[in-house]
């Protein structure tokens, strides 16, 4: 879905946030890669691009890039070992590559990521009549923040897990919210009018 960019400009003057919002795209060809995200240079995890991306870089990666066994199967690049049943994940195991990128600059994502801190997360859940999360603060941002949605095609919220905060700076009073473009649609038309005036401020218009 193709989601104009000040639909999302919107929500982040509503919840208050400068953060960039990421997209990320789940590839099953490598002939559909649509962004100019870069190779990392280094194995990287999937939670430090996603970190990155909220202020401006964009990659384009394959299971070869990963520094994270988990993402790995979360993303769907490989299937579960020893015949474990990792959840949540990509399912069937047939990704070849992942996008990542500032929404802005994606033109069909997937899934949706924002890190928010507990006040703004509550904004958002009031406006969308609640949210019912699935988590247990493990396989986090790669699956809890997008597997989980791509495959359930709804909202979730997940506190983040140890590998997270300890390898990409995530704060303590940060979490993320996944949810797919439709989602944030239904999001910046529930936001008061009244708050339009605030938004064009925030804007800089």
């Amino acid at each position: 879905m193709i989601m104009d960019e000040k639909a999302y400009e919107k929500i982040k003057a509503y919840i208050g946030t400068k953060y960039n919002f990421v997209g990320v795209r789940i590839l099953k060809n490598t002939e559909d890669v649509e962004g100019n995200g870069k190779k990392p240079k280094k194995k990287m995890r999937f939670c430090q691009m996603v970190r990155e991306a909220v202020n401006g870089s964009s990659f384009t990666f394959d299971v070869d890039d990963l520094d994270c066994p988990s993402a790995m199967v979360t993303l769907g690049f490989e299937e579960p070992v020893f015949g474990e049943d990792l959840q949540p994940r990509i399912d069937p195991s047939d990704t070849k590559l992942v996008e990542v990128a500032p929404v802005q600059e994606m033109k069909n994502p997937e899934v949706v990521l924002a890190i928010l801190n507990p006040k703004q997360l509550m904004d958002i859940s009031v406006r969308l009549d609640g949210i019912e999360p699935k988590f247990k603060g493990d396989m986090a941002v790669c699956g809890e923040a997008t597997a989980w949605v791509k495959m359930n095609q709804k909202p979730n919220i997940t506190p983040l897990c140890g590998g997270s905060r300890k390898y990409a700076d995530y704060k303590d009073s940060e979490l993320i919210f996944g949810a797919t473009p439709e989602t944030y649609e239904k999001l910046a038309e529930k936001i008061p009018s009244k708050l339009i005036s605030g938004f064009k401020k925030f804007l800089g218009r």
